[in-house]
């Protein structure tokens, strides 16, 4: 009788450590499966933002570098006071205070 308990009480201690032994396997394996969409997702970041460089330095190099801001049309008003201020620059004249 006590050498069937002992058996059994072995048989348990066996099953558990393979059923640990298991776990970690399992484990692992989904950390590496974690390690390799993470090592793919920097992959696609990093070309994602090569091409966010481009595009910034094709735009500065452009002279459109407006960071998303709607440009308004001068009115004529404008337009004109612009061209007077350019005329009247450098003269110390201000017609417009």
């Amino acid at each position: 009788m006590a050498d069937e308990v002992k058996e059994l009480v072995d048989n348990v201690r066996k099953e558990k450590n393979d059923a640990v032994k298991e776990e970690r396997k399992d484990l692992v394996s989904r950390a590496n499966d974690a390690a390799e969409r993470l090592e793919k997702a920097n992959t696609e970041l990093k070309a994602l933002l090569d091409k966010q460089e481009v595009m910034n330095a094709n735009s500065r190099l452009g002279g459109r570098s407006f960071a998303g801001e709607v440009l308004k049309e001068k009115t004529q008003e404008e337009k004109e006071r612009a061209e007077a201020m350019k005329l009247l620059e450098g003269t110390g004249l201000n017609p417009f205070r």
